[in-house]
């Protein structure tokens, strides 16, 4: 299997989004992505919409720290983003139940 390309997924990120299950949610999330291919992305979704861009944002609600290359997995659905938490691969800081909430957000 080729390996994944960050910047790939994470543009892709909103075909995945279902607008229907996000009704009322308005939150920024943080990507702290480290190791190969890692850089920094952000998500906002509001008023039903989702849209990802290369960069920081000041005050997200969640920011979510991983190997870039497990990220990819974890949003492609290739590992278990609750696996690779309680192992400590992936570390989340800010609001925990919008983590719980985003893996229902994006159909795979």
């Amino acid at each position: 299997m080729a390996e994944s390309n960050v910047k790939e997924i994470m543009e892709q990120i909103p075909n995945y989004f279902n607008k229907e299950l996000a009704k009322g949610l308005n939150s920024t999330i943080q990507f702290n992505l480290t190791g190969e291919q890692g850089g920094d992305w952000y998500m906002i979704i509001e008023e039903q919409t989702c849209a990802v861009h290369e960069g920081k944002i000041e005050k997200p609600n969640l920011t979510l720290r991983s190997d870039a290359i497990l990220a990819t997995k974890i949003l492609s659905g290739e590992e278990d983003g609750m696996r690779a938490y309680m192992m400590g691969k992936l570390k989340l800081m800010g609001d925990l139940s919008l983590a719980m909430k985003l893996v229902t957000l994006f159909r795979q």
